[in-house]
């Protein structure tokens, strides 16, 4: 109950408008009140021996007036663990379907990793900005 809460609030935030962890009050569709989400991987950096990939988040509601963007470097562990691992568990057998065009990237970060992120990171704010998401993984994405 207090993670349904926790959601539920920390969403309202944002624009949205969710009642459990699965369920959204009115089913989100696209219209110019909707928050929109934008994720892109524009290239990599080293750091250490770690490669660090370059979510570029855009996001934007109205109401209420949140227009930001940021860009979170992240390592390859971490986007399977913290967004590609929720993906799966969240949307069950949509996941399937949803990312059919859009495999994750291969352990170990071979080449066209950044490329492959780009492609799943842009089909994921498909699925929040379509509905598609529940507001679980919708908060986990932001």
């Amino acid at each position: 109950m207090a993670e349904r809460d926790a959601v539920v609030a920390y969403l309202e935030g944002y624009g949205y408008e969710a009642v459990s962890l699965t369920n959204w009050e009115t089913q989100p569709v696209k219209t110019l009140r909707r928050p929109t989400l934008r994720l892109a991987v524009g290239g990599h950096d080293k750091q250490d021996s770690h490669t660090l990939y370059n979510v570029q988040c855009c996001f934007a509601a109205e109401p209420p007036k949140l227009p930001a963007e940021w860009t979170a470097p992240r390592r390859l562990v971490q986007l399977r663990e913290e967004l590609h691992d929720k993906a799966k568990v969240e949307l069950g057998q949509r996941y399937v379907s949803a990312f059919a065009q859009a495999p994750f990237a291969k352990r170990g970060g071979p080449s066209g990793t950044t490329e492959r992120l780009h492609k799943w990171v842009e089909t994921l704010a498909g699925c929040v900005n379509d509905g598609v998401a529940p507001p679980a993984l919708v908060s986990q994405v932001l």
